[in-house]
């Protein structure tokens, strides 16, 4: 779903990558967390911390094959 630039580009550290994918996976998972949870402020939660431990691991993180796939998982531990 993503360029390989978008990813080289936020392992860099670019604020505009890290933008683009929050503002594309963003809606597909609150749809997702609906499915578990009804409060949304807890799904909010959720999905920050997960794009916090994104931002602050994305020197570390491997996502070669699918970041979206990554993200996901994020979100659902």
């Amino acid at each position: 779903m993503f360029s390989d630039q978008t990813k080289i580009e936020l392992k860099k550290g670019n604020p505009e990558a890290f933008k683009e994918i929050f503002f594309v996976l963003n809606p597909r998972l609150k749809g997702y967390c609906r499915l578990f949870i009804t409060d949304e402020n807890r799904i909010k939660d959720i999905i920050q911390e997960s794009f916090l431990t994104l931002w602050e691991k994305r020197d570390t993180l491997k996502f070669e094959k699918s970041l979206e796939s990554l993200v996901f998982v994020m979100v659902r531990n």
